[in-house]
């Protein structure tokens, strides 16, 4: 039997932020929310509905569950890719953090002409195994089980690294910068690329 962590049953912050789920929850208005994401699909020149078939046709080839009622890392930001998968030209697509690997095979799967590099910390890392639960054996087990079977696509090159201490990414200048990861590729050259960031939308993912 792996190790189990008692202590987290004890901390606070556990209890505090269920507490603060169930108080935004009180006063979530879901037929808002969904007006006001539309709209901003739409001021992108994105189509909402048409993202979120083609997203749930990727969910359902990979057996996972139907977004929105999906319950794992499954959020609007998959939407995004979903509609930008429609777009041609995209090529090479960076992902830092691959966690189980569930992004990364949605990735493959809405864009198998491109090349997927993600990274994410070796097995042996002890950021690693004391995040997330991975500190029980287990369970750190069964999750790279699963993320050895979601990295393992033909278009998916899955690196374990620690990203911020590499100097070099798929054979490019790498570096971070105190807002973000910057892409490998010089900006005048991201083309597509550059635009699979949601973070240049302004969407945030109310769903926790």
């Amino acid at each position: 039997m792996g190790k189990m962590n008692i202590a987290k049953f004890f901390r606070l912050e556990n209890y505090q932020h269920r507490a603060e789920r169930l108080f935004w929850s009180a006063r979530y208005n879901q037929r808002a929310h969904d007006r006001e994401e539309r709209s901003k699909f739409a001021a992108a020149g994105l189509d909402h509905d048409a993202g979120v078939a083609r997203l749930n046709e990727v969910l359902s080839a990979l057996g996972m569950t139907a977004y929105p009622q999906n319950d794992t890392m499954c959020s609007i930001h998959w939407v995004i890719f979903a509609c930008l998968s429609k777009k041609p030209g995209i090529q090479r697509i960076l992902e830092i953090g691959t966690f189980d690997g569930a992004a990364t095979a949605v990735l493959s799967a809405l864009f198998p002409n491109a090349t997927i590099d993600t990274f994410d910390l070796p097995p042996n890392d002890p950021i690693l195994s004391s995040s997330y639960g991975r500190d029980d054996d287990d369970y750190r087990s069964t999750f790279t089980a699963r993320q050895r079977t979601n990295v393992s696509k033909p278009n998916v090159r899955f690196h374990a690294a620690n990203s911020f201490f590499s100097t070099r990414v798929c054979g490019r200048p790498f570096r971070p910068d105190l807002g973000g990861w910057r892409a490998p590729l010089p900006r005048d050259r991201l083309g597509p690329v550059q635009r699979l960031s949601p973070l240049r939308t302004g969407w945030h993912n109310h769903g926790g």
